[in-house]
């Protein structure tokens, strides 16, 4: 054994000695370093070392070990303190992981992910376990940001997870998390909507792209849902973020923007309310002018949009929101109106950006299911299919209820392959809500789905025949 003995630490003023690491003079301070690193094993050589946790302990019982073992402390259990500072934000604990070790760049911990992804993911990067306190609301966004710009400064990676199921009919995973565009779709608060938006501008000047092909095997996503990336910037909640919309490229159904006017406008579960009435048709305004500015619309194009702004500040709506007395229905039925012009309209090959009327979007239908979620609306509900054997009503894993005789008669089942009566129905643009309801209840018909109604529970997941066609 070495007869090199280690001297006692000598005294420190108060000023030079931080409150937290008082000196020691226990006989641990005594042994030699050898017999130190015979207890715990020295790090990068030996196999077996202690956990981070054994190494605060015997940190915390010896001055000689602290000044010997905190680098090491910091590296154990691949650098978990690192990993715990990241997952509460910590900002001082993340810098001084950073500064006594040097976590590498690419670096994975298994996890069990609260993130809202499709599939929990199995492996955290820094990235990920910021933006899943981002996601849970467990830490300010502010933190989230400051969190974001240091990884991003040491040149930690922030490109989308590649762990679900559908990257392998997507294998275009360099651009930034997909989760961002999800987090901004569901949530309308200003502070926490600029939040996001800033780590998703903050994102693209450090090199990613936003995400272009976004997920589109998500079970239950009805075609008027807000994923579309041009579709929910134009929400009136989300802002005039004018450095991320010239970036998105790609169609737009008008549809989709219409129904996110009307929700904003008139429902009242939409946490977003306009201070003052046409606030949100001066918003959409100024989305508008931004889309002409960067050539994302052409000359007809602009007079649908143009008249939608006109329809919305001529006929404002004479509630304040959907209640018992006022459900909203000849408001939209307005809205849909200005859509005519868009339906005659040929594509252009070759744009950026185009808005479109996807085929099988129906007015109607949206705004059949948006009633069936009223439980007062479902109680009274009165169509000749309910008589049918087998018939319920069908409440999808999202929790939305719909009703499966509607989508036989007006829509077209893919669940079961039955085909739309197109020929028996009239085309949306051509009859308003009440019209197409008795179309579809008509007795041209009658008894021709009769038999093929499904029978399912309350809690059926019998796929949603609304399936995302972006």
């Amino acid at each position: 054994m070495s007869d090199h003995h280690i001297e006692l630490p000598p005294s420190f003023s108060s000023k030079q000695m931080t409150s937290w690491r008082p000196q020691q003079e226990g006989k641990l301070a005594l042994l030699p370093v050898e017999v130190l690193l015979n207890i715990t094993g020295e790090p990068g050589k030996d196999e077996q070392t202690l956990s981070h946790k054994d190494f605060k302990n015997l940190e915390l019982s010896c001055g000689v070990f602290f000044r010997e073992l905190r680098q090491a402390y910091y590296c154990t259990d691949n650098f978990a303190v690192f990993h715990s500072a990241l997952r509460c934000v910590d900002m001082e604990a993340i810098e001084r992981c950073y500064q006594l070790a040097r976590p590498p760049i690419h670096l994975e911990w298994k996890v069990s992910c609260q993130c809202p992804a499709d599939k929990p993911h199995k492996h955290h990067r820094p990235i990920d376990d910021v933006l899943e306190c981002l996601a849970i609301g467990s830490v300010p966004t502010d933190r989230c940001i400051e969190a974001i710009s240091w990884l991003l400064s040491k040149g930690y990676e922030a490109n989308e997870q590649k762990d679900q199921i559908w990257y392998r009919n997507n294998r275009h995973c360099d651009h930034m998390p997909e989760l961002l565009i999800d987090l901004l779709g569901k949530t309308s608060d200003k502070v926490r909507v600029e939040g996001i938006c800033e780590i998703i501008s903050m994102l693209r000047n450090h090199g990613y792209s936003l995400p272009f092909h976004m997920n589109l095997h998500k079970y239950y996503i009805s075609w008027y849902d807000q994923k579309s990336k041009p579709g929910l910037i134009l929400r009136s909640w989300v802002g005039m973020w004018h450095y991320v919309l010239p970036h998105w490229r790609q169609s737009t159904n008008f549809g989709n923007v219409l129904w996110g006017l009307f929700l904003d406008i008139a429902d009242p579960l939409t946490s977003w309310k306009e201070s003052y009435q046409g606030e949100a048709v001066d918003i959409f305004e100024k989305k508008m002018q931004l889309l002409i500015d960067y050539q994302l619309v052409e000359l007809k194009e602009v007079k649908v949009l143009r008249r939608l702004v006109r329809v919305l500040r001529e006929n404002p709506p004479n509630f304040d929101l959907i209640d018992e007395d006022h459900d909203g229905k000849e408001y939209w039925e307005k809205l849909c109106a200005t859509l005519g012009l868009l339906r005659k309209m040929a594509p252009t090959r070759g744009r950026l950006h185009r808005f479109i009327i996807e085929a099988e979007w129906n007015p109607w239908t949206v705004w059949h299911d948006y009633k069936m979620q009223d439980p007062k609306h479902r109680a009274n509900l009165s169509h000749p299919w309910m008589k049918c054997y087998g018939w319920s009503l069908i409440r999808r894993r999202n929790g939305m209820w719909y009703d499966p005789g509607w989508y036989m008669r007006a829509e077209h089942d893919r669940g079961n392959g039955v085909k739309r009566y197109k020929h028996s129905l009239p085309k949306w643009n051509l009859v308003n809500y009440d019209e197409f309801v008795a179309a579809v209840e008509g007795p041209s018909l009658k008894d021709k789905t009769s038999q093929a109604l499904p029978s399912t529970s309350q809690d059926s997941t019998v796929p949603n025949p609304l399936l995302s066609h972006q």
